[in-house]
C-alpha cells in the first residue's frame, strides 16, 4: 500500500466515524465545538495501569527515571507514581501518526 493509500485507508476510517452534516448544521458544530473547547477541561485517556504486572511497573520507572519511588516499592506505590507520569505526557499526535505510517510501510516493503 502507498502512503497515498495508507491515508485514504485512514480518512475512510474517519468518515465511517463522524455523523453526516446536514447544510447549516455545520457551521452551528463548529461554533458549539469552539466554545466546548474553551469550557472543557482536558480529557484524559482512561488506561488501566493496575492491569500491568509489578515487573511491568519497575520497568517503566526504570526507563522514565522515576527516582521518588524506593526500590522496593509496592505495586500500590508504583502505580500511583506510574500514573501521573504517565498522565503528565504530552503527545503529538501528528508525529505519532505520520512515524506510525513510516514504520507500516517499512515492515511491508
Amino acid at each position: 500500500m502507498s502512503s497515498s493509500g495508507a491515508a485514504a485507508s485512514v480518512r475512510n476510517h474517519i468518515t465511517e466515524i463522524t455523523a453526516p452534516v446536514k447544510r447549516g448544521q455545520e457551521k452551528k458544530r463548529e461554533r458549539s465545538a469552539l466554545t466546548a473547547s474553551a469550557e472543557t477541561t482536558v480529557v484524559l485517556p482512561k488506561v488501566d495501569l493496575s492491569r500491568l504486572e509489578t515487573a511491568a511497573l519497575r520497568r517503566y520507572k526504570r526507563h522514565f527515571n522515576l527516582v521518588e519511588i524506593g526500590p522496593n516499592s509496592s505495586k500500590e506505590q508504583l502505580l500511583t507514581a506510574v500514573g501521573k507520569h504517565f498522565v503528565s505526557q504530552t503527545v503529538d499526535e501528528c508525529k505519532v501518526i505520520t512515524c506510525f505510517m513510516q514504520a507500516a510501510k517499512k515492515q511491508k516493503t
